[in-house]
């Protein structure tokens, strides 16, 4: 037992003092003894004390739930003496070296005053609110931290993390104060070094996702004011958002490791409906303006904040309908937070390169293919481009290639944008009675009354359609596109339509080499052309649209009747397959294109037979051909 938990350190004190402490070690003090006890101990004398209230908090003594029901004075003078013990343990510099005989001890009451709160509140004598009683526990524990043997055993100890993040919780309302910002370091200490889990976090916050989403948001809105204030940062108040970002880091880092392919972050999830994007990104724009910035003394602990802040991001874009939350981070100042810092020159630049070109690379570009993101991206990009995209500026020249690559899609897609939403565009659609497949603005075709998707020109050719195979397939059409509804408004869907029927035109003789290599291999089969539109400009390759329904499909009539009606089209109609990226496995958007005739597949078909003899000169001279000949033959379905 260290020295100053044992019973002759009671030997320093006065001979009345002395009196009191052996009559509290008896194993029933009076309640005129305690009485004396706690009038009589000051913060002078205290620690002369600690074996009187090492004794006092013996777990042997902790009151049985039985006790605390036919509760008598012996019961309450434990309680009086234990309480009063505990708290001077706690709020007193205990020495250091004594935490492994405390700490069991102290360990086991705060869970009793935890669990029995509400009863013990019913009791004749006062109980500090619980957040006063996990402020001075956090205060103690941070104190003991200073011999490290001691965070071995406090971190070790089963519960402790749901401990602090309960008391994260239950200080988190006072934002900036000294108990917040132990609260939230020692929490973010312990996730980080692996001492407490998420299901940890989430039962000290409250026992749901949802719980833990609210105080990693109450803290996200916190921070926002004091990156609005001039002068001097007081970077010790960033340390709840530190801890907020971190969290949301290592749990996606996690998740990666778990499942590379599909790693969902459900902290991330829960907090999108929240609404922690715009203050997130407006904090973050704040800083990166924030006067010790413009002074150009700006620490390492800043940067670190704002590379976090950018891998973040991505992961909250990455994500089903990330599309829809990005347009409010552009609005914001994402953009403008990507250019200021792609021109910092760090002395370990990966991390924010990696971040910058994970959202120029794989996030950015993506959502530059939505109707509604679209403006923001263009508008946001333009203000930018104004300021000049000079490769001086930029620290890493794969970023400022990046930075190039966007904005090619940006100003390409919105312009495609403007022409869609112009009164030159119209929208034509073709007859989908294969047999007629005649094009006509598609106001004049009439819907299938059964699934509201598939278009005639008349009456007879419905009925022909109907006969020849639509009443087997007819639901599955309105599963697939209830499902689209659901995913995309009509607009998006119309546009992205649009989108692939303008840049398998402007990249007709590309598609052209897919289609002779296709039937080089396999002449008699069916085609399909995949567009993966995770990447500017979209890769092109193709499959045969015979094997099994494409991965991203969890409808397989919908895409056998696609594939059904591209072979009785015999070459009039082609099959494309938009893939997209909404965080999940590759979804697919599946677009039927007609042609007018099937003169452009046959000629292929032609070429593919003749290519084993053909030069590649010849065979380039020849679709060159092919193209001209077949001028804006290709139209939307």
């Amino acid at each position: 037992m260290h020295p100053s938990l044992q019973v002759r350190r009671l030997s320093r004190l006065p001979r009345s003092l002395r009196t009191i402490a052996m009559e509290m070690i008896c194993s029933c003090p009076s309640a005129d003894t305690i009485t004396r006890f706690v009038e009589s101990v000051s913060l002078r004398d205290a620690m002369d004390f600690l074996p009187v209230f090492f004794y006092s908090l013996d777990d042997s003594r902790i009151p049985t739930s039985n006790d605390l029901e036919h509760w008598n004075p012996d019961t309450i003078c434990i309680l009086v003496a234990a309480l009063a013990s505990f708290l001077f343990v706690l709020r007193e510099k205990t020495p250091v070296r004594a935490a492994a005989d405390l700490w069991p001890r102290v360990w086991a009451w705060m869970q009793f005053f935890w669990t029995y709160d509400e009863f013990m509140r019913c009791l004749p004598f006062h109980l500090l609110p619980q957040e006063d009683l996990h402020a001075d526990m956090l205060r103690f524990c941070e104190h003991m931290f200073a011999h490290p043997p001691n965070k071995v055993l406090f971190t070790s100890t089963p519960g402790f993390a749901v401990f602090v993040t309960r008391a994260w919780s239950l200080v988190a309302g006072g934002f900036g104060s000294v108990e917040h910002r132990r609260a939230t370091q020692m929490v973010d200490h312990l996730f980080i070094h692996e001492f407490a889990s998420l299901e940890d976090l989430i039962e000290g916050a409250g026992g749901t996702i949802n719980n833990l989403a609210q105080l990693c948001m109450r803290d996200v809105k916190l921070a926002v004011p004091d990156t609005t204030r001039d002068g001097p940062l007081i970077l010790e108040n960033m340390g709840p958002l530190e801890a907020v970002l971190n969290f949301l880091i290592v749990i996606d880092n996690h998740n990666r490791d778990t499942n590379p392919i599909f790693a969902e972050n459900p902290l991330c999830r829960a907090l999108i409906p929240l609404g922690v994007v715009e203050p997130l990104t407006y904090a973050a724009n704040m800083l990166i303006h924030h006067s010790s910035i413009r002074n150009g003394t700006r620490t390492r602990v800043l940067e670190d904040l704002i590379k976090r802040c950018l891998i973040v991001f991505e992961m909250f874009f990455r994500g089903p309908g990330g599309h829809r939350t990005l347009h409010i981070a552009v609005r914001f100042g994402l953009l403008n937070i990507m250019h200021v810092t792609s021109q910092w020159k760090l002395d370990n630049s990966d991390v924010l390169d990696q971040a910058l070109l994970a959202l120029l690379v794989n996030v950015l570009p993506r959502s530059a293919m939505y109707y509604n993101s679209l403006p923001d991206l263009a508008q946001a990009y333009n203000e930018i481009a104004t300021k000049e995209i000079r490769r001086s500026a930029f620290a890493s020249s794969l970023v400022f290639e990046a930075w190039q690559r966007f904005g090619e899609a940006v100003q390409w897609r919105f312009s495609l944008l403007n022409y869609f939403n112009s009164e030159e565009y119209e929208a034509h659609r073709a007859c989908d009675n294969v047999e007629c497949g005649s094009i006509f603005e598609k106001r004049m075709l009439k819907r299938c009354t059964g699934c509201s998707e598939l278009l005639y020109c008349s009456r007879q050719c419905q009925v022909e359609d109907w006969r020849a195979g639509h009443r087997r397939s007819c639901a599955s059409h309105q599963a697939y596109h209830r499902r689209m509804r659901h995913l995309y408004t009509r607009k998006e869907y119309s546009f992205f339509r649009c989108v692939l029927h303008h840049d398998m035109a402007s990249q007709a003789p590309e598609t052209a080499h897919q289609y002779i290599e296709a039937w080089a291999k396999f002449p008699d089969a069916i085609i399909a052309t995949i567009s993966d539109y995770r990447s500017f400009p979209p890769n092109v390759g193709w499959a045969d649209a015979t094997g099994t329904p494409f991965e991203g499909t969890d409808i397989p009539g919908y895409w056998n009747d696609l594939v059904s009606r591209a072979r009785r089209s015999r070459g009039r109609l082609d099959l494309n397959i938009m893939g997209l990226d909404d965080g999940g496995p590759k979804s697919a958007l599946f677009f039927p294109l007609r042609r007018t005739s099937s003169r452009v597949p046959d000629a292929l078909k032609r070429i593919a037979a003749e290519s084993s003899t053909l030069s590649s000169e010849e065979i380039e001279l020849r679709i060159k051909q092919v193209g001209e000949e077949a001028q804006g033959e290709l139209s939307t379905r």
